[in-house]
């Protein structure tokens, strides 16, 4: 089974020259792979039907993947070999995510966009309140101290000032420019 000690040192390039049984079947083996590479030795793309092409979009609207039979039943339905469906399958599939990982970074792009718009509102405020003077005699603002910390209820979506505790002023998220002002209890 494996090689002896002597046949390390077999000088395969000599080996070339003998003829073996079958050798008549592939002449210039050597060669072979080169036009492998060539336009004439080239696989054809698989080109489908529309009537294929529908059916196979279809079938992939039902299952995204198939069983062994699911793939026969399909192959032999549009004279394509199993392995041609199964491959279909895969590169819809690719696509599907791809298209849909598309989408969702789209999606996120704005979202962030729209963060970063309203964390820059947001720090703009911050700057306008920290610049009124805290002995200012207009009722119109509302003095908050320094130290003020202001959190976001994950269940209602209220803001709370954290620094309050029992009895703290809420704003509705979704109403922050409205000036009303609910009370917890």
């Amino acid at each position: 089974m494996f090689p002896t000690e002597g046949a390390a040192n077999v000088d395969h390039k000599a080996d070339r020259s003998l003829k073996f049984d079958g050798d008549d079947e592939y002449p210039n083996m050597e060669n072979d792979s080169d036009n492998h590479r060539n336009k004439d030795c080239r696989r054809k793309k698989l080109r489908l039907s529309k009537d294929q092409s529908f059916f196979l979009e279809d079938c992939f609207k039902l299952h995204s993947t198939l069983s062994p039979a699911q793939k026969q039943a399909i192959a032999g339905q549009l004279n394509l070999k199993p392995r041609q469906v199964e491959v279909w399958f895969q590169n819809k599939r690719a696509r599907t995510k791809l298209k849909q990982t598309e989408v969702d970074c789209e999606f996120l792009k704005k979202c962030c966009e729209r963060l970063r718009d309203e964390n820059r509102r947001l720090k703009r405020e911050l700057v306008e309140l920290r610049s009124l003077k805290v002995g200012s005699s207009s009722p119109l603002y509302m003095q908050l101290p320094k130290a003020a910390t202001l959190r976001m209820c994950p269940r209602c979506e209220k803001i709370v000032n954290a620094s309050e505790g029992k009895n703290a002023a809420v704003f509705d998220a979704a109403d922050r420019r409205d000036t009303k002002l609910h009370w917890t209890i």
